[in-house]
């Protein structure tokens, strides 16, 4: 199994989706990982309104992200999933 990204122009919950698969065990780590990303690189530097929205079960975590700036916008959906479970 491989990481990926998709992009869904017409999928207005999820214009990119970004499935990355995680070494067995590493959930929790790899989305700490992720959020310190998300912080330092990923987000907008001023966003107008963020909203990140996580769920988490023992096989996956999906972080589901509305960013608005003041020109744009976008939705990001993150599948977290361990490297078994796929």
């Amino acid at each position: 199994p491989r990481s990926k990204i998709t992009h869904h122009p017409d999928h207005l919950n999820n214009l990119i989706r970004c499935d990355l698969i995680c070494a067995s065990g590493t959930l929790s780590n790899s989305l700490d990982y992720l959020f310190d990303r998300w912080m330092s690189d990923l987000r907008y530097e001023n966003p107008v309104r963020e909203i990140i929205d996580t769920r988490t079960t023992p096989k996956a975590i999906t972080i589901q992200i509305l960013l608005v700036g003041r020109k744009t916008a976008i939705t990001l959906l993150f599948r977290l999933h361990a490297s078994s479970n796929m």
